[in-house]
């Protein structure tokens, strides 16, 4: 079982691509922004897939009626039948994680979307430095009831 709060899975999918880093630079793997390599794009899905999407679906409330959470690195152009990694004040849950980003270091930069809560459309994209994040999960059910969650029981 793990107990784990959202800004926590998303710190060790940081963490894991941190790791990454050297074996893709040493496979020749591109990982930084602009002409990203497949492979690279590829493991760091795999990467979310494990460290965020994974227990989040085996979280002990996650029901089969709830929309699966909004895969890492895609500009989707509405969240409407998706829930998501928020970002910000929890009270505003309009901003969705897209991808992390290099700036100065390696992934110190979350990109993120400006979500329409009653629309689901996505509009401007945004950074913010990742030391200034707070992460939470918008999690979407019946249609378009939302639910802030800050923390997920993981069962498996």
């Amino acid at each position: 079982m793990l107990e784990a709060s959202i800004d926590e899975l998303m710190d060790t999918f940081r963490s894991a691509l941190l790791a990454l880093v050297p074996v893709a630079e040493r496979a020749k793997l591109v990982w930084g922004d602009g002409d990203t390599h497949r492979d690279w794009e590829r493991l760091a899905a795999c990467a979310f897939e494990t460290f965020v999407r994974g227990p989040i679906s085996a979280d002990k409330d996650w029901e089969n009626w709830h929309a699966p959470v909004a895969r890492y690195d895609v500009d989707a152009s509405g969240y409407g039948e998706l829930s998501w990694i928020g970002e910000g004040d929890s009270s505003k849950p309009g901003r969705a994680v897209v991808r992390l980003l290099s700036t100065a270091e390696p992934f110190d930069t979350v990109q993120v979307v400006d979500v329409d809560c009653e629309s689901g459309l996505a509009g401007e994209r945004r950074s913010v430095r990742w030391d200034e994040c707070r992460f939470f999960l918008v999690r979407r059910s019946a249609g378009t009831t939302l639910e802030i969650v800050a923390s997920v029981v993981a069962e498996e």
